[in-house]
């Protein structure tokens, strides 16, 4: 397993990439490296250097978790809620949350992410297809 900081470094060091945050999502929510989350990311439809529709995100997280042996449930019960709150209501676990244009992993209680400065006041919004978190069990 990778850290936040290992995967970052890898995805921009390796594989001279950017706009990568579903990446870092998967790798730090499954436990896995770098690589092997941008290989899932890629054969699920993600561009280089670019980010990937919520459909093909939303795909890319169940085949994770089916890829892991873990259970992923897709929910929109905290749509508009700040990040900072769902972390205050649920400091234990793993989550994929989507807000604009963006996602990072919650786990427990620690923001996976580099926007995690201001990451908290974020409103979480109903993406990913049906569901604006992905809670990983």
């Amino acid at each position: 397993m990778q850290s936040f900081e290992q995967v970052k470094e890898v995805m921009q060091r390796d594989y001279k990439e950017n706009n990568f945050c579903t990446v870092v999502a998967i790798a730090c929510a499954f436990n896995w490296s770098a690589g092997k989350a941008h290989r899932l990311m890629k054969k699920h439809g993600r561009p280089h250097r670019k980010g990937p529709s919520w459909r093909d995100f939303k795909k890319a997280v169940e085949a994770a978790g089916e890829k892991a042996g873990r259970e992923v449930t897709f929910t929109r019960q905290f749509d508009g809620l700040t990040i900072n709150r769902l972390r205050k209501e649920r400091p234990n676990g793993t989550y994929i949350v989507g807000v604009r244009g963006h996602a990072l992993c919650l786990k427990d209680g620690e923001f996976m992410d580099w926007t995690a400065d201001t990451a908290g006041r974020r409103k979480i919004i109903g993406s990913m297809s049906g569901g604006g978190v992905a809670i990983i069990n």
